[in-house]
């Protein structure tokens, strides 16, 4: 086989996989019910077979009215995306080399269906910790592929109009240049003429959770912090994971611990993800699955997004920077000016949250807390569907004006642009509106205190006085 048809054919290889096609054992029920966290491959989210609408035109009908109809143009697409599928961390890697050890030199014997552990050798190596793995390429390559074909109107006569943003960790670099390949295949049939602009390293707007003090000190390395999701680890449902998932994998109760059990799950879902199958995976029902999504939730919710005021609040360097960049595009389409016409940002899960928090999305009506999993099987905090690889947060601005014989319309400039979230490729309701599709206006005024207001060194400075846990 040439080396081009090898590539294409690892290509589609890593694609299906994405897309939870390749399957050789009952894992793949798992897949399909993407139920694994933040470890959640973006195309078991989303199906990349789906045909991607173009945005950058269309009519729209205000519901409950019947003279409003508006025709939409695009012309500001401001982005911000996690990185690709990646290898674990080395915390991870190391727990899963010790329960591996743990079981091979033990006396105890193994369950019949646990044989395969003897000549199973973990396949994360240390030095890849953290790195952006090949299916984490392919995921934004085709990610990228889609955002063209969605917004191909507006880039592809100004492919010379966009701006990169990455953090300082290599895996958003490799996430940028992946997704922008497949940005620029759609595009433009000669790369060299599309470019490739450098991107813009900022910590201070995409890290902003690092760099809180506050945060770190009173959240993220404080486990009081987490007392809904240390609770709910200790648990009934949680324990009776723990027995029955033991059980079925060694004849000694005794030998391994709650961690193991936590540690296996993370074999599970990375190597699912990696190769599409894992045969860790068979040592959980469909109910084991469900709850520890829901304590790996806990975890998200109290410690990056509703939990806890400042979690949302120290985001505010990046909305903020949000809303500049759109401000600035706004003014200049309004004068006539050359503007950026897309701004897009490659982060974290942890960059993330913080901002559906800020924003008001996904906020249940009741906060998810260790005695009521059972209420929330129905919950909008799903880390498994907001947060996946690759999760991305999309607006996108639009002049918007009556299509036909609408008398007496003398609204200003501002009064006809308008705004679309998207997640993860899905139009949201926008809360400034309760609607999809807002006034630009109205939005801004409804955020204004994350925009205009941002202190983010007296959001992060520690008071010992108020402690606000």
């Amino acid at each position: 086989m040439s080396s081009a048809l090898l590539k294409v054919a690892l290509l589609w290889l890593a694609l299906a996989i994405l897309n939870g096609n390749v399957h050789a054992d009952s894992s793949s029920r798992f897949a399909l019910n993407s139920l694994f966290s933040t470890k959640t491959p973006y195309f078991w989210v989303k199906n990349n077979d789906e045909a991607v609408d173009e945005d950058s035109e269309f009519l729209y009908d205000a519901p409950g009215t019947t003279d409003s109809t508006k025709s939409c143009l695009s012309f500001h697409v401001s982005a911000l995306i996690r990185h690709g599928i990646r290898y674990p961390g080395l915390k991870w890697i190391k727990r899963m080399d010790a329960v591996y050890e743990k079981l091979t030199k033990s006396a105890v014997g193994l369950s019949q269906k646990s044989e395969f552990i003897k000549n199973w050798s973990n396949p994360f190596p240390h030095d890849k910790e953290h790195s952006l793995a090949p299916l984490g390429q392919s995921e934004l390559f085709a990610l990228g592929k889609r955002f063209g074909q969605r917004y191909k109107s507006l880039f592809e006569e100004e492919t010379d109009k966009i701006e990169y943003f990455i953090s300082s960790k290599s895996r958003t670099a490799d996430s940028r240049r992946a997704f922008h390949e497949g940005f620029s295949k759609i595009l433009s049939a000669d790369d060299d003429e599309f470019g490739d602009q450098a991107p813009v390293l900022d910590d201070k707007i995409l890290r902003f959770h690092s760099r809180c003090k506050k945060f770190v000190d009173q959240i993220e390395n404080n486990d009081t912090a987490l007392g809904e999701y240390f609770k709910f680890k200790n648990g009934p449902e949680m324990n009776q994971v723990y027995n029955d998932v033991i059980k079925r994998i060694v004849h000694d109760d005794d030998l391994l611990n709650a961690d193991d059990v936590i540690t296996i799950h993370q074999i599970c879902a990375f190597e699912l993800s990696f190769f599409g199958k894992s045969d860790w995976c068979q040592y959980f029902e469909q109910r084991d699955m469900e709850v520890i999504d829901y304590f790996n939730d806990l975890k998200h919710y109290w410690q990056k997004a509703y939990g806890y005021k400042l979690s949302s609040d120290m985001s505010c360097p990046l909305v903020r920077h949000i809303f500049q960049q759109i401000d600035i595009a706004l003014h200049d389409f309004e004068d006539g000016e050359d503007f950026t016409l897309g701004t897009f940002r490659f982060a974290h899960a942890e960059t993330l949250a913080p901002v559906y928090a800020a924003l008001g999305l996904y906020k249940d009506p009741e906060p998810l807390r260790a005695n009521n999993f059972e209420k929330q099987t129905t919950r909008q905090f799903r880390s498994s569907k907001i947060l996946p690889f690759a999760a991305n947060l999309v607006f996108v601005l639009y002049e918007c004006e009556p299509d036909v014989d609408m008398e007496d319309f003398e609204e200003s400039d501002e009064e006809n642009i308008y705004v679309k979230m998207f997640v993860n490729e899905e139009a949201v309701i926008i809360p400034a509106c309760g609607e999809i599709l807002c006034k630009y206006s109205d939005v801004r005024k409804y955020y204004f205190k994350h925009v205009d207001r941002c202190d983010f060194e007296k959001v992060c400075e520690i008071n010992k006085v108020h402690d606000e846990l």
